[in-house]
């Protein structure tokens, strides 16, 4: 039979050790048994089998009882008879306080804070307590009890703290043999909503706050979930119904809009640094809105129908912007003076060469003073613009369709540049009555005039009438409007297959 040893056990736990021997053969008896006995006395009636063939055998007890003494040794046989190594004994750890990990801050509003700890270990007993410890400046210590389930984080929303105040916390655990605290977590209350993970706006602000701001500030990542519900602190639900929210001043300078969460307005997802179509829509309350400083795209309509929204800035990233229509306020854009993209003359917004004007805001009174850099409009640029009268400098050469899309226009005159009339460009203009074509025009696109009352059209166009499609102009055009043409050229209009349609030509 062979020569049997064992040695100290190692990586002792509350519930685990590791031991491990030696098994050396004296004959050519083979070993069929090989394995370890232990237990609480001398009996050891436990054992951990092994491989025969090893002559170092190893191996983990598991499910031990903390703080006992356990007695080991190694055995082997061959069927006929067995021996055993000398016994040795280890204690396992005992049963000690929980063990926790450090605290992290998961969201703070200006009277609130949403902590969180791991329980890294519950010490062998039943965590019966858990939570945080906090205090104010000069202060007595307070504690605030955490609901949790099992082996789950400590985690909970400490509310009723008073505003611009310094505050430390320590979270917390408890068993039946004592109590752990994590490292201190110091933190000050302000006016700014911080959320570090996206989705948990709801849990940070809580129902009894949620309707009583009228101004925010929030930094931090916002998706999907999180916009919804700004929304209905703006005053709309994801069904479009109103909400009680009263929010008119909103400032989200420090925020990140992610991807993720539910729709934001039942329909749309957010996506990276994207303030997309609807976001920031149908909002009755809303003043003022700075967005994201690192917002890239702000889609079409990311905040139609904000009926009080009278001032806009566009952040230092933002490289593509469409306009929003139906905001009757708006009366000045900013932009960032990091911003590279962009600029504003008289809160204007422009390109950053002052080549093409972007939007115009509805609420603007007063006709722009034009850069003499000034070559094209985009599209949907003056729409709904409050202006009466517009003149276009001969410099402009481009416009985008819908320029004017249902603005108050009720005389235009375009620049004798411009050659082609987009699709749509004075479409739902309801008290345009005169329009004044350049000498260069040579293409009208489809419903250029659709719901206009136009009733005079100036067309300076000589060498040939202006090429048309089939629904350039309605019926009631034909009807109502006088076409006005150059001297000279009343029987080239008359003849022409679009043109010819018009009731009354006269020339100048």
């Amino acid at each position: 039979m062979p020569g049997l040893s064992v040695e100290e056990a190692g990586e002792i736990t509350r519930t685990s050790a590791l031991v491990s021997g030696e098994a050396k053969k004296t004959g050519k008896e083979a070993i069929t048994v090989l394995q370890f006995r232990y237990g609480t006395s001398t009996g050891m009636e436990h054992s951990a089998e092994c491989d025969p063939s090893l002559s170092s055998p190893s191996a983990v007890l598991t499910e031990l009882r903390p703080g006992t003494t356990y007695y080991y040794c190694l055995e082997a046989g061959n069927g006929y008879s067995c021996v055993q190594s000398p016994i040795l004994s280890f204690t396992t750890k005992p049963n000690q306080v929980p063990v926790i990990g450090n605290l992290q801050m998961q969201g703070q509003g200006p009277l609130s804070i949403t902590l969180q700890c791991e329980l890294m270990d519950d010490g062998g007993e039943a965590v019966t307590s858990a939570g945080f410890y906090y205090r104010a400046e000069d202060d007595e210590e307070r504690q605030w009890i955490a609901n949790r389930d099992g082996n789950s984080p400590i985690r909970a929303r400490i509310d009723g703290l008073k505003e611009q105040t310094s505050y430390t916390v320590q979270a917390y655990a408890t068993n039946s043999i004592g109590e752990t605290r994590s490292e201190e977590f110091r933190f000050r209350t302000g006016q700014a909503i911080i959320t570090t993970l996206p989705g948990t706006l709801p849990e940070i602000i809580d129902a009894y706050e949620k309707y009583r701001y009228t101004s925010l500030c929030i930094a931090g990542p916002l998706d999907g979930t999180d916009l919804r519900f700004i929304r209905e602190m703006l005053g709309k639900d994801v069904n479009g119904q109103e909400t009680p929210g009263r929010i008119s001043r909103l400032d989200l300078t420090d925020a990140v809009i992610c991807p993720g969460g539910a729709s934001y307005d039942g329909m749309r997802f957010t996506a990276d640094k994207r303030i997309s179509t609807g976001m920031f829509s149908d909002c009755p309350y809303l003043q003022r809105l700075i967005l994201p400083d690192n917002t890239v795209e702000i889609e079409e309509d990311a905040f139609k129908n904000c009926p009080m929204l009278d001032s806009l800035l566009i952040p230092a990233a933002t490289t593509q912007m469409t306009p929003s229509l139906h905001c009757r306020q708006l009366s000045t854009i900013e932009v960032s003076t990091a911003n590279r993209a962009f600029s504003t003359i008289d809160g204007v917004l422009y390109d950053n060469a002052h080549t093409c004007l972007l939007w115009f805001p509805e609420g603007k009174r007063e006709a722009p003073s034009f850069p003499p850099t000034l070559t094209s409009i985009g599209e949907y640029a003056f729409g709904n613009c409050s202006l009466k009268k517009l003149e276009l400098p001969a410099t402009v050469s481009q416009i985008r369709k819908g320029a004017f899309w249902g603005s108050r226009l009720e005389t235009i005159v375009l620049s004798e540049a411009l050659e082609l009339i987009p699709n749509g460009l004075f479409q739902e203009c309801g008290n345009l009555t005169s329009v004044t074509l350049g000498k260069h025009t040579g293409y009208l696109s489809d419903y250029c005039f659709e719901g206009c009352p136009l009733l005079h059209l100036h067309v300076k166009t000589e060498d040939m009438p202006p090429m048309c499609q089939e629904n350039t102009f309605t019926e009631e055009l034909f009807e109502h409007c006088t076409l006005h043409v150059p001297a000279g050229c009343l029987a080239k209009y008359r003849n022409s297959v679009h043109w010819g349609k018009f009731k009354k030509i006269m020339e100048e």
